[in-house]
């Protein structure tokens, strides 16, 4: 019998030792997916029907975190864009995006403009018949706006004004409806 070459098989006791013990491969493990969920992409559950039919309640929405968001798309938000802001009063709310200052947004009978153009409601169906004096937003803040804009349908900047950019928790890249 010969010893010192290679045989092609596992180093037995010795490799096992070089990889570690499985518990601190399972806490690296939940270390990094919780890292992953919270400051890269979290998953969130729509609960109310502001967002409908586009994002009806029990659907499921990835949302990138604003520092990686950031890094992606370096210019901001732009109209169009469905974000999770955290509104004055607390919670979080799915809401589109219907300017980004510096603008001045209006409405008059549920039509909405950016500038004294005309902008489509997502879905004409639910335009609503809000009114909005004349709005402008500084650089940095937003109107947000949900899609069912009909009354009482959904709270929005009508109701609480422009937010800053730095109220947006996300913005929503992925969706799987029930």
């Amino acid at each position: 019998m010969t010893t010192g070459g290679p045989t092609g098989a596992s180093g037995g006791a010795a490799e096992e030792r070089g990889r570690g013990p499985w518990w601190a491969w399972l806490l690296l493990g939940t270390a990094l997916g919780t890292l992953l969920a919270t400051q890269v992409v979290t998953p969130l559950r729509v609960s109310g029907g502001s967002m409908s039919p586009a994002y009806p309640a029990g659907t499921v929405v990835a949302v990138v975190r604003p520092p990686v968001d950031r890094l992606l798309r370096p210019g901001g938000y732009r109209a169009g864009d469905v974000v999770v802001v955290a509104p004055p009063g607390g919670g979080l709310s799915l809401k589109r995006v219907a300017a980004a200052g510096p603008a001045t947004v209006a409405m008059s009978r549920g039509e909405l403009s950016v500038d004294g153009r005309p902008v489509p409601a997502p879905v004409p169906s639910q335009a609503g018949a809000s009114d909005l004096p004349p709005t402008d937003l500084g650089p940095g803040e937003l109107f947000v706006l949900g899609d069912d804009r009909r009354p009482l349908a959904s709270r929005d900047s009508r109701d609480y004004g422009p937010l800053p950019a730095a109220a947006v928790r996300g913005r929503v890249v992925a969706a799987w409806r029930p």
